[in-house]
């Protein structure tokens, strides 16, 4: 799917909660994943991506970019945790890259000022399910 999927209305962005269904690209990250998604990865993406829009300049900050160019780089970081099915970041590295280059567009970032975005987000999703109690499978 293209990463315009994650583009919405303003009457839809407000229910919004995004699986993986609504992916960078499903042939990018799709290599080496076994199963599908656990529940409890379900994303607001809307939530993330108005975090992201707030905090980008904190990691990279060059003069004259804009928070389009870094929101592949999010959405991509986001993504990848999505699908990562216990694989870890370097683990995924070489898919990481390759996707990247498809994804950008028009983006300024190159992918080693992409990464730090790309780890960022990872690791904010990761720290969320590390925090967020399991639920049982017992009735």
């Amino acid at each position: 799917m293209p990463v315009d999927n994650y583009r919405t209305s303003d009457s839809e962005s407000s229910a919004l909660n995004v699986t993986a269904q609504a992916s960078v690209d499903a042939s990018c990250l799709a290599a080496g994943s076994t199963g599908s998604m656990l529940a409890h990865d379900v994303v607001d993406m809307d939530s993330e991506l108005l975090y992201w829009r707030g905090q980008y300049r904190v990691l990279v900050d060059r003069p004259g970019l804009r928070y389009s160019d870094y929101e592949p780089a999010v959405k991509l970081g986001l993504d990848a945790y999505m699908r990562s099915h216990g694989r870890g970041l370097r683990e995924m590295e070489d898919d990481l890259i390759r996707c990247y280059k498809r994804v950008r567009g028009v983006s300024k970032l190159d992918w080693d000022e992409a990464r730090p975005m790309v780890e960022a987000a990872w690791h904010r999703l990761e720290q969320r399910d590390r925090l967020r109690p399991r639920r049982s499978h017992h009735a």
